[in-house]
């Protein structure tokens, strides 16, 4: 009985004039009007909202944004709640969203789910360097212009190049190392 919005894929079935049909093909029985939202990096031109059943799910209020009338790949959204704008569920989803990014990111890239620690005092530290990373990569990214958001677009990329130069620095290091201790026992000879 909570609020949820969330993205429906496209292939789902949803029921149309007493047939089901996947959710795609509604948009060919829907009305769209003219906008201008950016979602997902892609510029959305055209909005409808439509409330229908949705199998196994419900009666579900849909959004479907697309680039253009001819659109191949909409995006389509989905609520339980019938009465919220289309705009309502758009803005919603797009918190959603970037917290779904940043738990991908945290657990592909920055170890959130690798820690094995018994005590909360560490896990807790753990989440707060996790935090603490995601959040200085995501500021080096997204800042513009900048030399490291020339390099990394995302944090994959981030994360990736930082530590291709820690490596490089660590080899680097052992390098010249080895070095002086060969030379120590040259000198000693």
């Amino acid at each position: 009985k909570l609020d949820w919005v969330s993205r429906l894929k496209t292939n789902r079935l949803v029921e149309f004039n007493g047939e089901w049909i996947n959710a795609k093909q509604i948009t060919k029985h829907m009305a769209f009007e003219p906008c201008d939202i950016e979602f997902n990096k892609k510029k959305c031109k055209f909005m409808g909202s439509i409330n229908l059943i949705v199998k196994d799910i419900g009666k579900t209020n849909l959004v479907v944004l697309m680039k253009s009338m001819k659109d191949k790949k909409p995006v389509i959204l989905a609520s339980n709640r019938l009465d919220w704008s289309a705009s309502c569920i758009i803005s919603t989803y797009k918190k959603r969203h970037s917290i779904e990014n940043f738990y991908r990111d945290s657990k592909q890239h920055l170890g959130l789910g690798e820690y094995q620690l018994r005590k909360m005092n560490g896990v807790v530290k753990h989440l707060h360097l996790v935090f603490l990373a995601y959040s200085l990569l995501r500021d080096a990214v997204c800042k513009k212009p900048s030399w490291f958001s020339r390099i990394a677009k995302t944090i994959g990329d981030g994360c990736r190049y930082l530590k291709e130069k820690i490596i490089d620095t660590l080899i680097t290091y052992a390098s010249k190392m080895h070095k002086n201790v060969f030379e120590l026992k040259s000198a000693k000879v």
